[in-house]
């Protein structure tokens, strides 16, 4: 299976959404954050996206041809002792080639290798950079994977894909 690649967050000219999720698939898929919008209030009904859950990110990767497995051992009802983000950066639960999608600090956050990208940094940057907030406690990770290409058209409807 290929390994999907870090991409900057891409903003349209118009109409773009500045939340993390869309963002977050912005990174993963290569896609405007307005397409990543469309994409998931497509999956959940809502009208807008102003915040998501990981249920509307994972549906959306799915359906833009991605597939993500947990990729570390956190308890979920013990957020305070799950490990920072920090912490699992130097673990050896993750390898430097595989994208990891990140839910950590209410924020949603891509990382590859020692690379670094979210809504707040819009451009890649080292996970070393003042903007990356390393202390925030994981939520969740998953290995994101790209299992077949998806042409954006062919999901969102006619005006939004042009």
């Amino acid at each position: 299976m290929p390994t999907a690649t870090l991409k900057p967050v891409k903003r349209a000219a118009k109409g773009h959404n500045r939340f993390c999720g869309p963002a977050a698939l912005s990174i993963i898929a290569g896609i405007d954050t307005a397409e990543a919008s469309a994409v998931i209030r497509k999956g959940n009904g809502k009208r807008s996206v102003k915040g998501t859950s990981h249920f509307d990110l994972l549906r959306a990767l799915s359906t833009l041809g991605y597939k993500a497995s947990s990729a570390a051992k956190i308890d979920p009802l013990k957020r305070k002792t799950n490990p920072t983000i920090a912490a699992w950066l130097k673990s050896d639960e993750r390898d430097g080639q595989s994208l990891y999608l990140i839910s950590a600090g209410h924020h949603w956050q891509v990382v590859q290798g020692r690379r670094f990208c979210c809504g707040i940094t819009k451009d890649i940057v080292s996970i070393r950079d003042p903007k990356v907030k390393r202390r925030a406690r994981l939520v969740a990770v998953w290995k994101i994977e790209q299992d077949h290409k998806v042409n954006i058209a062919d999901v969102l409807p006619v005006k939004l894909a042009a």
